[in-house]
């Protein structure tokens, strides 16, 4: 089980061999395989409570969790975006076991080929490029329809869902694409992303499959090895000199920096926060910019320019619409819509199927907004009802939404300090369409959403954007651009993996993911990721940590880039090769 940090005798010594700081996506991963050798104590640390509550556990808990939760979402804001009519755009994050996999819409993307490779290539990170990578997504999932397939696996902890129900509208959404010649796909995790179709859930039927359940099972937690404590906000890593002894943490919700507990580190403290928090605490911590450390009075212990800097996003723009003809869905809010509630309440309690076990009815899409360019740059998320602000707001009637993303935006942003006080939210800047060539493809992609609403088989249905003018000019898109985009909740890259020749590098891509210049410290999370991926991160970040792990303890592999790359193998690490590996690395 967990404890809450305000149950622990603060006169008693917190001494493991690991810290794990954030109980997200990365985290919950190394705890689980950290904690498999039972010679290793383990101590992992979340700032919100436990996941065990049906705000996390329902799928359905996603349209309460984003827009509105406070006890399980930090609630971030960014800074004014200058791009954006100096709006501040909403930044939610998982504040719980789980972290952002405990709130988010559970879709299940790995990203391209392309992507991986150019970590590979572009950032030099041998041995992260997708054929090293592919045998550890396919080890970590269980799909329930996929099977035998060189893409997949089946025998993994995090469970894979595929859409059951198949809502008319949706099932119109999909010909329209077709008829713009984008084809039909049930995997945009095999060997072409592009196309549209229904999304993958990391569910099990009723079940969110976020990592705490996937990785922090009953008989993980019942691991003796293990400690997990929760409402425990870490301030600060204790240094001596450049070595790492242990962190600091308080009591969650406190207004002030007391009642501190020190959990002492015998061999790594590893953060795991996400590209928010992670090199927020490692300033904190005096690790960092020094102009940035100096300006907060923050003692310097190490100056290392790049954290904090690289932040990547996908900025997302939603496109409304409304129908008239054909029948309306269960999420839609609607008075006649009355039974199809109690339908699917129904379904949901006896059957763990429908719209409330999870099975949305969410569409994703995948193309090129030019097509000279190496892959997919524009995703779409559709969902069967009409929302704005993060769900915040929805829409009365038959309708349903468009929300499009650019892949790989070239601006860069930053997250930063707001003051030297721990408790204080981190300073986020993620500089939306700070450079202007990201302007175009989101352009691009408001046309290709009206293209799709003009297309024969949503016209049957009496589709009409309600959100802008059909034939709007390229300025007019712009100015719907800066008056509405948001984020699609997928920062990365603000402790970027790199060798040390690489100056703006934060940590170290070859062993296990440690910070250069530091000893006994680790970021193992999104963070570190130096481009962003062409889709959700969730599945990439947990990858990101297997990873990490693999090379902790000497069972990491690369392989070239090779053709046949789905059908490499992977065999899990035996527990005794892992054991004696710790043993002899430390």
């Amino acid at each position: 089980m967990s404890t809450p940090l305000r149950n622990i005798n603060r006169a008693s010594k917190q001494v493991y061999d690991y810290i794990i700081v954030g109980g997200g996506s990365a985290g919950c991963v190394m705890a689980n395989r950290l904690s498999q050798d039972p010679n290793v104590s383990v101590a992992l640390l979340e700032t919100g409570p436990d996941d065990k509550t049906p705000i996390v556990q329902n799928p359905s808990g996603f349209f309460w969790g984003v827009p509105f939760s406070r006890k399980y979402n930090h609630r971030f804001w960014s800074t004014p975006q200058k791009e954006l009519n100096n709006r501040k755009t909403y930044q939610p994050r998982g504040k719980v076991i789980g972290g952002s996999s405990s709130i988010n819409a559970m879709i299940y993307i790995r990203g391209l080929k392309y992507d991986y490779d150019r970590w590979a290539a572009e950032a030099n990170c041998e041995g992260w490029n997708y054929d090293s990578l592919l045998p550890l997504f396919k080890a970590h999932e269980n799909h329930d329809t996929i099977k035998h397939d060189p893409y997949h696996g089946n025998e993994g902890e995090l469970g894979v869902r595929t859409a059951k129900d198949k809502p008319e509208i949706c099932e119109s959404f999909i010909k329209a694409a077709n008829h713009r010649g984008l084809p039909t796909t049930n995997d945009f995790n095999g060997e072409d992303q592009t196309g549209v179709g229904y999304y993958n859930y990391t569910q099990n039927p009723g079940r969110r499959n976020n990592t705490g359940n996937a990785f922090l099972t009953p008989e993980v937690r019942a691991r003796s090895n293990l400690h997990i404590i929760t409402e425990a906000q870490a301030t600060k890593v204790i240094m001596e000199q450049k070595t790492a002894k242990g962190v600091q943490v308080v009591p969650a919700g406190q207004s002030k920096v007391e009642n501190s507990v020190e959990f002492s580190a015998k061999k790594d403290v590893i953060l795991c926060g996400g590209a928010f928090n992670s090199p927020h605490l490692l300033m904190l911590s005096g690790i960092g910019p020094k102009e940035e450390l100096e300006k907060h009075g923050i003692d310097v212990v190490h100056n290392l320019p790049g954290v904090g800097q690289n932040l990547q996003d996908h900025a997302d723009i939603i496109v409304n619409a409304k129908y008239t003809k054909g029948q309306s869905h269960v999420l839609q809010i609607a008075v006649g819509n009355i039974f199809k509630i109690l339908n699917h309440a129904y379904r949901l309690v006896f059957k763990n199927t429908g719209a409330y076990s999870g099975d949305f009815g969410f569409l994703g899409a995948f193309y090129k907004s030019r097509p000279e360019i190496p892959g997919n740059d524009i995703q779409m998320h559709v969902a069967p009802l009409v929302y704005k602000d993060h769900g915040a707001k929805l829409g009365y009637g038959k309708g349903f939404s468009m929300a499009s993303c650019y892949l790989r935006p070239e601006s860069r942003g930053r997250v930063g300090l707001k003051s030297a006080n721990p408790l204080d939210h981190p300073l986020i800047d993620p500089n939306y369409f700070g450079n202007k060539n990201d302007w175009a493809p989101m352009i691009a992609s408001l046309r290709k959403c009206i293209d799709f609403v003009n297309s024969p088989s949503l016209q049957e249905m009496g589709a009409k954007i309600t959100c802008f003018k059909e034939d709007a000019t390229d300025v007019e898109l712009k100015e719907f651009l800066r008056k509405e985009t948001e984020t699609i909740y997928h920062p990365t890259s603000t402790c970027t993996m790199g060798p040390a020749s690489n100056s703006m590098a934060v940590v170290d891509h070859s062993n296990g993911l440690k910070v250069h210049g530091v000893n006994n410290l680790r970021v193992i999370d999104a963070s570190i990721m130096p481009f962003l991926i062409s889709g959700n991160t969730n599945a990439p970040t947990m990858v990101v940590a297997q990873k990490a792990y693999n090379q902790m303890i000497g069972a990491d592999f690369s392989v070239k880039d090779l053709s046949a790359s789905p059908n490499n193998t992977f065999q899990k690490p035996r527990k005794l090769k892992e054991e004696q590996d710790l043993q002899e690395a430390y």
